[in-house]
């Protein structure tokens, strides 16, 4: 237990210190689909949870397919777009393609100069991340806190309940997310009649909708490979303490 809760709280402090790079800090130059891959998930991965990636090229070839970022030049993608995909990469778990499609669509109305709407989505993006990290990590420690007192008292439920008591805040954590998700998705759909008449008419936000449904089907694939891995890595551990316990013999 108490490794685990170590990572757990390792990953809490970073995210609560966790800031995305710049607008100035972003490849100057353009880069190819694995660059890009590779410059997303190093700078996103502190942020994820372990063994989740943020991005494929499946889902960059969608986004470009629905115009949800513009089609790289020359097979290289621009400073701009690489923001675009990591903005992309950080909101796809509460938002739809299509409801992502209709903020983008909106840019225009909010500057011109991707740095400023970049600018704005870091800041906003790296207080809540603080904000939220923050609270959530003191939580967490008052729960340990808590467990390592009644250990000492010699209780023997004391790592039962602590596993209830964090069972019992993702509970919480995972119904607000689930509010604030349902009253975006509110809020964009006034936006999408204002703009559209309900119509859905951002770019391509048919295709951005197949795009969802494509993706929803590649992380359930990715999630199915991921828990063969895991179950082969048990059995190789498994018949390696077998193999040890057998020589001690």
């Amino acid at each position: 237990m108490e490794d685990r809760y170590e990572k757990l709280r390792a990953y809490l402090e970073t995210l609560s210190s966790f800031e995305l790079p710049s607008y100035k800090e972003l490849p100057g130059i353009g880069l190819y689909m694995e660059q890009v891959l590779d410059y997303v998930r190093d700078t996103l991965n502190p942020a994820m949870p372990e063994g989740e990636s943020p991005l494929t090229s499946f889902m960059v070839n969608n986004y470009v397919k629905a115009r949800i970022i513009a089609e790289p030049a020359g097979k290289r993608y621009s400073k701009d777009q690489i923001g675009y995909l990591l903005a992309i990469s950080t909101l796809k778990k509460s938002l739809s393609m299509s409801e992502i499609a209709l903020l983008i669509e909106m840019d225009a109305a909010v500057s011109k100069d991707k740095s400023i709407l970049y600018g704005f989505y870091k800041v906003m993006s790296d207080d809540l991340a603080h904000e939220a990290a923050s609270k959530l990590l003191r939580r967490v420690e008052e729960f340990h806190r808590s467990y390592e007192k009644e250990k000492e008292r010699g209780a023997e439920d004391a790592e039962e309940a602590l596993r209830d008591r964090l069972g019992l805040l993702a509970l919480r954590t995972a119904i607000q997310s689930s509010i604030y998700r349902n009253m975006a998705g509110a809020i964009l759909r006034l936006l999408d009649e204002e703009l559209h008449g309900g119509e859905g008419t951002a770019p391509d936000l048919k295709v951005a909708k197949k795009v969802t449904k494509s993706e929803e089907a590649e992380a359930r694939s990715l999630e199915k490979k991921r828990e063969k891995a895991l179950k082969r890595k048990k059995k190789e551990d498994e018949k390696i303490a077998k193999n040890r316990e057998e020589k001690k013999k």
